[in-house]
C-alpha cells in the first residue's frame, strides 16, 4: 500500500469522480467517449505510480541525509603565547614645545642657520642656545648703559681688592672693608641685570627642536614687544592623552608597555608606556583619563597625528589558544567542536584572556585534540564529518 500525501489523494479523488460521471452519462458510450475513458484511466494509473515513487524517494533522502558527512577543517590544539591588549585611539602631541616671544620691541633680523647656510625656515632644527633672531633698538641699548655698568663693576672690584689688602695689614677698619665689598656686590648685580636686558634683544632656543611655526616678518621692520615670532617642538618623545573604559581601570597600571600605530604607517610600530592614570571615572561617559608616552626617535610620527594605541595588560606563555571565531556561544555556554573518529563532539570550554584574533582556553580542551576550525557553522553534536586535507 502506497503512502500518498494529501495533495495527491485529492487529485486522484477528482479524477475518479470525473470517470464515474462519464460512465453514468452513457452506459454504452460512443467510441470517442470510450477513448476518453481509457485515457483517464491511464492518467490515473500514472499519477498513482508517480506519487508512490516520489513518496519513496523522499523517505530515502531523509534517511540518506542523516548519513551525509559534513566537510570540515581541523587543527590540533597546542601551546602558544597570547597577549591581551586594551585598544584606544587619540592624538599625539610633542612632549616639549615652546612659543618664542620677544620681550622688547625692535627691528626684526632673522638669523642664519649654521647647518644650512640660509636663514632659518620652517622645519629646520635649531640647537639649544642658538639665536633664532635679533632685534635692534638703539634707544633701549642706551638706556641700559652696559659699558658704563661694566666699568663701574670693574672699579668696584679693584676698590674691594685694595681695601681687603689694607685690612689684612691693619690699614683700614672692618667697616671700610665691608662698605667696599657691598659696593662691589651691587655693581656685580647691576652688570648681570644689564646683560639680561641686552639679551632680550635676542630670541634663542630654550631646547633643541624643530621650527613648526615662523610667521613672516620683513627684515629690518619693527615688531612689537610680546609678539610670538616662532614655535619650536621636540617630538622625539610624544605624549598621548586618552580616555579608557571604566571596566579596564583595574587592568591599567603605570609602566605598562604600549604599541602605537598610525593608520597610514602600519608597517612601523612605535613603543611607549603608560605614565599617568586618573583614579576618577567620568559619570557621564563611564571613561577615565590616562597619559601615554611614545618613543619617536626617527620622528616618524608628527605632533597632531591621530593614532591607535594598544596597551599590554596581560601576557601568558605556553597556554592553549584557539581562533576566536571557532568558540561559539550556546545557551550561555562557550562551546567548540572536537573531532573524534568521524564524529563532531560538542565540547563546553572555559576561556581566559583574548587577543585580537586568538582566545585562551583554560579548561575543556587538551593538547593535540583536533578542533574544527572551518565548517563548524552547521554542525551539531555527533554530526558525521569528513576532514578536508
Amino acid at each position: 500500500m502506497y503512502n500518498l500525501n494529501a495533495k495527491t489523494k485529492t487529485l486522484l479523488n477528482k479524477m475518479t469522480e470525473h470517470i464515474q460521471t462519464l460512465i453514468k452519462a452513457n452506459n454504452k458510450p460512443f467510441p470517442h467517449m470510450r477513448r476518453h475513458l481509457i485515457t483517464s484511466l491511464r492518467i490515473l494509473a500514472v499519477v498513482a505510480m508517480t506519487a508512490s515513487l516520489t513518496a519513496g524517494c523522499n523517505q530515502g533522502e531523509t534517511r540518506s541525509d542523516r548519513d551525509v558527512a559534513v566537510p570540515v577543517s581541523v587543527s590540533e590544539a597546542g601551546y602558544e603565547s597570547i597577549s591581551e591588549f586594551v585598544q584606544t585611539t587619540g592624538t599625539v602631541q610633542s612632549l616639549r614645545s615652546a612659543d618664542l616671544v620677544n620681550e622688547v620691541k625692535g627691528d626684526y633680523y632673522l638669523q642664519t642657520n649654521p647647518a644650512t647656510g640660509n636663514r632659518y625656515a620652517l622645519g629646520d632644527q635649531i640647537q639649544k642656545g642658538q639665536t633664532l633672531l635679533k632685534l635692534e633698538n638703539r634707544e633701549y641699548e642706551l638706556n641700559i648703559q652696559l659699558e658704563s655698568v661694566k666699568l663701574e663693576q670693574k672699579l668696584s672690584k679693584q676698590e674691594y681688592d685694595k681695601q681687603k689688602a689694607l685690612y689684612e695689614k691693619g690699614g683700614v677698619t672692618l667697616r671700610e672693608l665691608t662698605n667696599a665689598e657691598k659696593a662691589y656686590i651691587n655693581a656685580q648685580a647691576a652688570l648681570e641685570e644689564a646683560r639680561l636686558n641686552i639679551n632680550k634683544l635676542s630670541v634663542v632656543a630654550p631646547f633643541t627642536g624643530i621650527i613648526t611655526q615662523l610667521p613672516h616678518h620683513t627684515q629690518g621692520t619693527q615688531v612689537s614687544a610680546n609678539t610670538t615670532v616662532a614655535k619650536i617642538m621636540d617630538y622625539r618623545e610624544l605624549i598621548m592623552e586618552v580616555s579608557l573604559p571604566e571596566k579596564t581601570l583595574a587592568k591599567i597600571q603605570p609602566g605598562q608597555p604600549v604599541n602605537v600605530d598610525h593608520y597610514s604607517l602600519e608597517s612601523e610600530t612605535l613603543e611607549g608606556k603608560v605614565t599617568e592614570i586618573s583614579p576618577a571615572v567620568d559619570p557621564t561617559t563611564r571613561m577615565f583619563d590616562a597619559k601615554l608616552k611614545v618613543q619617536n626617535p626617527n620622528k616618524t610620527l608628527r605632533p597632531g597625528m591621530f593614532v591607535k594605541a594598544n596597551v599590554l595588560v596581560e601576557y601568558k606563555d605556553s597556554v592553549i589558544t584557539l581562533p576566536r571565531e571557532v568558540v561559539l556561544d550556546k545557551n550561555d555556554r562557550k562551546v567548540v567542536y572536537v573531532v573524534q573518529q568521524d564524529r563532531a563532539r560538542e565540547r563546553t570550554v572555559v576561556t581566559g584572556i583574548e587577543s585580537e584574533d586568538r582566545i585562551e582556553i583554560t579548561n575543556g580542551i587538551e593538547r593535540d585534540e583536533r578542533v574544527v576550525t572551518d565548517g563548524y557553522e552547521t554542525l551539531r553534536n555527533r554530526s558525521k564529518v569528513r576532514i578536508l586535507r
